[in-house]
Order: structure tokens, then C-alpha cells, then sequence
């Protein structure tokens, strides 16, 4: 039986991240027309948005200007029980809310509402 090396491992775990973020960006969060509540296209995009992405917009619009980490956005926009059951809840909403124009990145990988 072989053993990895620490490099080896952390390569592994590496290549593992980026992967999993190459997927966060490819993969579509959104729910298709006919099952959302209306059912309607607005300017043919889906504007419905998720009761997560409801509640992290929420919060970011408590500080409009202020850039917020993903993990801090995931700590306070919902109830404690619900960030200690899954603390990376937020990763698909906000993911999502960047693809649809909602919110921007600062180089820091930190988030706010995208200004006008």
C-alpha cells in the first residue's frame, strides 16, 4: 500500500478546490421558467431569485458599499443554527447572484451589491 506525501496530498486537495469552483461557475442555480412562481421571463432572464439569495441580498443591502467575505455573509445573513448545520450554504447563491449581474468581486473574492 503507497502512502501520498504531504505535496502529494495537498496537490490532490488543491486540484480538488479548483475543480469544485470550475463547477460552481458552470453549473446553473437557477430554476427553469416553468417551474418558478410565475412562470414568466423578464427580458429574457429568470429573475426569480432563491429564498437564499433573498436572504443574503437582504443583508448585503443593510451596507449597500460595503465588500462582505463569503464567510461572513454566510455567518449573518441567516440564523446561527442554520450556518452551523452547513456553513458553505451560501456558496451556490452567491455564485449564482454574480452570474446574474446582482452582485460584484473585489479582488479579495469579497462581495456587495453591484453599484450603478
Amino acid at each position: 500500500m503507497s502512502m501520498l506525501t504531504w505535496t502529494n496530498a495537498a496537490a490532490v486537495h488543491l486540484l480538488d478546490i479548483s475543480t469544485l469552483r470550475h463547477h460552481l461557475r458552470t453549473l446553473s442555480f437557477r430554476p427553469p421558467a416553468s417551474e418558478t412562481c410565475s412562470g414568466k421571463l423578464a427580458a429574457g432572464k429568470n429573475n426569480a431569485m432563491t429564498d437564499d439569495e433573498q436572504k443574503i441580498m437582504g443583508f448585503l443591502a443593510s451596507s449597500p458599499e460595503s465588500f462582505f467575505a463569503r464567510k461572513e455573509i454566510a455567518r449573518r445573513a441567516v440564523k446561527r443554527e442554520v450556518y452551523e448545520q452547513n456553513p458553505h450554504w451560501a456558496a451556490p447563491a452567491l455564485a449564482s447572484l454574480v452570474m446574474m449581474g446582482k452582485l460584484e468581486q473585489n479582488s479579495s473574492g469579497a462581495y456587495r451589491l453591484k453599484q450603478s
